[in-house]
């Protein structure tokens, strides 16, 4: 399918969000930024898997314990998308 591949991106995704729910942020964290930016590239920001994608970014950074400037400043990034 390749690096880029929208089905890849849906897996990404779906590995994020079980680190997300054990809690285990910082492995969610660059698979959730490189799912969205795949489905961004390929899909849009509009489209509904970018837009589910946003979501679980923003709630990855959110529930981060350790948040610098510049998950702040992507937390910020993401609210206004």
């Amino acid at each position: 399918l390749g690096p880029d591949h929208p089905s890849l991106a849906t897996s990404l995704n779906n590995l994020a969000a079980l680190f997300y729910d054990q809690k285990k942020y910082a492995e969610a964290r660059p698979m959730m930024r490189r799912a969205l930016g795949i489905f961004e590239a390929k899909l849009g920001a509009d489209h509904p898997n970018t837009r589910n994608a946003r979501d679980w970014m923003y709630k990855i950074e959110k529930a981060s314990p350790s948040q610098n400037k510049a998950s702040g400043s992507w937390l910020t990034k993401i609210q206004t998308m």
